[in-house]
């Protein structure tokens, strides 16, 4: 058996991100969305920290508001852009919550405690929070939600982890964390959380495959 399989099986707590992991999201998309509207230097606004004075990274921290972050998009493209349109744009990035994850969070909560840690803003929460197919909301899916905008906090810092496993009474050692960022995956096995990189060759279906061999 694989090393990282014993190490999931002893788990008690199972972290999943969100984005690449359970919920398809394509960033280009957005990007396109807003070249259409003529917003200039959009791969900065949604990648770059420092671009427009951190928006992105304000909305996803929750330090700004949803019209805050419109009013900044218009300033730095100096279009008269309605909130919709910006709104929109940013959710175009937004792909489906396959059904087959869905059932995979289902056949966990059978034997973990599984939770979802995102770096997220309230944007993409209203959009996507009624995704998963069979459950008017992602709190129902899972024992329990954290997003960034909602703690102020953001992966990779150590203090977004710490937290969620200190409410989870959890050891590092009893927790296994799936990110499709290496920058969070190494930041959650330095405070000794077993974390796993998922990524298009090894998706996250292929760390549990222990479950059909049981």
């Amino acid at each position: 058996m694989c090393d990282f399989s014993d190490k999931i099986k002893r788990s008690k707590l199972i972290i999943f991100d969100l984005g690449n992991v359970l919920l398809d999201v394509n960033v280009g998309k957005s990007v396109e969305a807003y070249k259409r509207l003529g917003v200039p230097d959009v791969e900065k606004i949604l990648t770059d920290s420092c671009a427009v004075g951190g928006a992105f990274i304000a909305l996803e921290q929750g330090t700004i508001s949803t019209a805050e972050f419109c009013e900044q998009i218009r300033r730095a493209s100096g279009i008269s852009l309605s909130d919709s349109d910006i709104v929109s744009a940013l959710n175009a990035m937004l792909g489906s919550f396959p059904d087959s994850k869905v059932k995979l969070v289902e056949r966990l909560r059978k034997r973990y405690t599984v939770v979802l840690l995102s770096n997220t803003n309230a944007v993409h929460k209203e959009c996507f929070d009624t995704m998963a197919r069979g459950y008017k909301s992602l709190s129902d899916l899972f024992d329990r939600t954290w997003y960034s905008h909602e703690m102020h906090l953001s992966k990779p810092s150590a203090e977004i982890f710490t937290q969620v496993l200190e409410y989870h009474k959890c050891k590092p050692t009893e927790t296994s964390f799936f990110d499709d960022s290496s920058k969070n995956v190494a930041a959650a096995q330095q405070l000794g959380i077993n974390a796993f990189l998922v990524s298009a060759e090894m998706p996250v279906e292929r760390y549990f495959s222990f479950l059909d061999e049981e």
